[in-house]
């Protein structure tokens, strides 16, 4: 009796282990993703600016500003010296929220997102990229976010 009551009991702790990990779940990445990009538009703001750090194996100079007016990024410059940027490759939120998004349904390796409370745009996304792709590994962090408009809230 007590052989079958350790093996229900382990698989009844796999089972939940397994939910516990599901990106669909309740709580699961998919729910907050959906959870806070609902927040974020719920603040209904185009215009706003960020700074936004990347850290991963590909060409950059640091933290940039960014400033987005209509939902296009508008203007990007690096903090570190001031020049500006070409804006063609350069993130909105939406787009942010767009890259958590294809990493969930892509299985992203070692998925962390961290959202700000209120407002539900992405603070830290750190995506360990697909297993078996080497150097795909990328961290956003995303901070000094302002709008254009103050919130009401």
């Amino acid at each position: 009796m007590g052989s079958r009551r350790q093996f229900l009991l382990t698989v009844f702790l796999s089972l939940a282990a397994i939910g516990c990990s599901d990106p669909f779940s309740p709580g699961g990445e998919r729910s907050r993703l959906d959870t806070n990009r609902q927040k974020w538009q719920l603040q209904r703001q185009s215009t706003y600016k960020f700074t936004l750090a990347t850290a991963c194996f590909c060409a950059g100079g640091g933290p940039i500003r960014i400033e987005v007016s209509g939902d296009s990024v508008v203007a990007a410059t690096l903090v570190s010296n001031g020049q500006h940027i070409g804006t063609q490759n350069v993130l909105t939120v939406e787009k942010l929220f767009d890259f958590i998004d294809r990493a969930i349904a892509d299985h992203a390796v070692g998925l962390e997102i961290t959202y700000h409370p209120i407002l539900g745009y992405p603070t830290l996304i750190n995506s360990g990229g697909q297993e078996f792709i080497a150097d795909d590994e990328v961290t956003y962090t995303i901070s000094d976010l302002t709008f254009a408009v103050p919130l009401d809230h």
